[in-house]
């Protein structure tokens, strides 16, 4: 155990869990005997949860039991590296854990969290299954592929179809600073139109994380997508997914963000997001997509602590 502050940083137990097909999905499990919640947390494409070891322990050592999650083909999960069996899998893995966690801590509130691209697996779980299974969600840097709003490259597939729709090349909105560019995940076009076209094809990898000398030593980074996957991570119609959302929110975004647009995120939240007195929404001054994960950490911390009170004492009024 590791002392920080006041609260002592929790140490994480390896736990498998077996999706519906029988794929070993890994988690890494951090426990709290508090346990005013449980969390579950979705890593951001091409990485895994290894990552967000701090995040876990952070959490934990503040009263929240929380799991991390390897997507299958990703980490220590099994699959096929970078890849699924049909569109839309991982949302049926979530599901499957979030059942498994729910049998396990059958008493405990669920929060589900997701950074970067797992922040649209999150939603992807919410259109599909809705939120009646949770507390609350939990939102750091969306990523919303294939969505020409939000994006601050204009690239790849994007820039296609809206040359394909508005017969003229996009002006780039708030775009992301060019040291930045390198580093962006990149679409061959040409295979994603053949897999679109021909189905069968959608194991072709597509999508590709270029690597630079601090992101590659991560362990079991995955640097090639299938296109399958890819189309796993995209959520078309996130406006309208948020707009059923029924439970609170908490979404968070670095100002300096070189992935997804804080203006477009900010817009959502005025326009889509439906009113809840417990939602909290943060921009933070400086920090980029990778940095909101640390950043963030202590402010979701006492978002919990208030959400749980809040509907703790609304729960006593009920029942009274």
């Amino acid at each position: 155990m590791e002392s920080t502050g006041m609260h002592t940083l929790a140490e994480y137990q390896a736990l498998d869990v077996f999706a519906r097909d029988g794929c070993r999905l890994a988690l890494r499990h951090f426990e709290s005997a508090a346990e005013h919640a449980v969390v579950l947390h979705l890593h951001g494409g091409s990485y895994n949860s290894s990552l967000y070891e701090p995040y876990g322990s952070q959490l934990a050592s503040h009263g929240f039991t929380t799991y991390l999650l390897d997507f299958r083909g990703n980490g220590n999960s099994q699959g096929g590296r970078g890849m699924v069996n049909y569109i839309g899998q991982l949302e049926d893995d979530v599901a499957d854990i979030i059942q498994v966690i729910r049998h396990k801590h059958p008493h405990t509130p669920v929060i589900l969290s997701g950074h970067s691209a797992g922040a649209t697996v999150a939603l992807r779980y919410v259109d599909k299954y809705s939120d009646q299974a949770l507390r609350g969600l939990v939102l750091m840097s969306p990523v919303l592929p294939g969505n020409i709003e939000t994006a601050r490259t204009d690239i790849g597939l994007n820039r296609f179809l809206f040359r394909l729709k508005h017969w003229r090349r996009k002006t780039a909105y708030d775009p992301a600073p060019a040291r930045f560019h390198r580093h962006m995940f990149k679409v061959s076009l040409v295979r994603a139109l053949l897999c679109q076209v021909m189905p069968m094809l959608g194991h072709l990898k597509t999508g590709y994380f270029p690597a630079d000398p601090p992101l590659s030593q991560l362990d079991n980074r995955v640097q090639r997508y299938s296109f399958r996957m890819m189309e796993s991570l995209k959520a078309l119609n996130y406006n309208d997914i948020l707009g059923t959302l029924t439970k609170p929110l908490f979404i968070t975004i670095g100002r300096d963000d070189e992935v997804t647009s804080p203006l477009s995120i900010e817009a959502a939240q005025r326009w889509h997001i439906p009113f809840h007195p417990q939602n909290r929404m943060i921009l933070v001054p400086g920090v980029d997509h990778l940095g909101i994960v640390k950043t963030a950490s202590l402010e979701i911390t006492l978002w919990l602590n208030a959400l749980l009170k809040v509907q703790k004492v609304a729960f006593e009024k009920v029942a009274s």
